[in-house]
């Protein structure tokens, strides 16, 4: 297997194993204390914005072979002129409120349903690419996003939830409306936030 089909493949698996674990991890991690002891989200998002700072810098050294001082010249070049990608910022913002809703969310609404919930990022975005965007989608196209979103509403409706829920840390805690309303903000984030780095690369 040659190494383009190889990276192709470890990366799909590498996306679905994460989009699966994503949620229970979430869940496990706030519902197993009680909010005054459990960890901070501003610092635990911080941190992951700290690492990804880290491996876009092992990235430009990768990418352009220029070693740890030739990185260091071309992050100076865009310090010293950041107007060509000062834009991004915009995005990369929305991107982290979208991390903290998701973590938030996490702590009020059962995996299952968080799961399917946040999947729902396909019908906004769907939503958002043919207002912004003014993209045509075709028949085929709506039909599939109408039973997604049928689906959707049906583990709605079915009123999902966990065995040992109430016998969670944070069982008194846990609002189910209060973290859906989280949960589908954080979808407009995701969708918002991808349609608007689409619009900035094709201008």
């Amino acid at each position: 297997m040659d190494t383009a089909k190889f990276l192709k493949w470890f990366s799909l698996v590498g996306f679905g194993c994460q989009n699966s674990l994503l949620s229970m991890v979430f869940r496990y991690a706030m519902t197993e204390t009680k909010a005054t002891e459990r960890f901070n989200t501003s610092t635990i998002l911080f941190l992951t914005e700290a690492l990804k700072c880290q491996m876009a810098f092992c990235l430009l050294v990768a990418e352009h072979e220029c070693g740890f001082g030739g990185a260091c010249g071309k992050v100076g070049q865009w310090l010293r002129n950041p107007r060509s990608s000062l834009m991004l910022g915009v995005p990369s913002l929305i991107y982290c409120l979208q991390n903290a809703l998701l973590q938030l969310s996490a702590a009020h609404v059962p995996a299952a349903l968080w799961q399917v919930t946040y999947s729902g990022k396909i019908l906004t975005t769907a939503l958002l690419s043919v207002v912004f965007l003014r993209k045509s989608v075709k028949r085929a196209q709506w039909l599939a996003i109408a039973i997604m979103g049928a689906g959707i509403a049906f583990v709605q409706l079915s009123k999902a939830k966990e065995k040992k829920q109430d016998a969670m840390a944070n069982a008194h805690e846990q609002n189910v409306l209060g973290g859906m309303l989280m949960l589908l903000l954080a979808c407009f984030c995701s969708s918002f936030a991808s349609i608007f780095t689409e619009m900035i690369f094709k201008r």
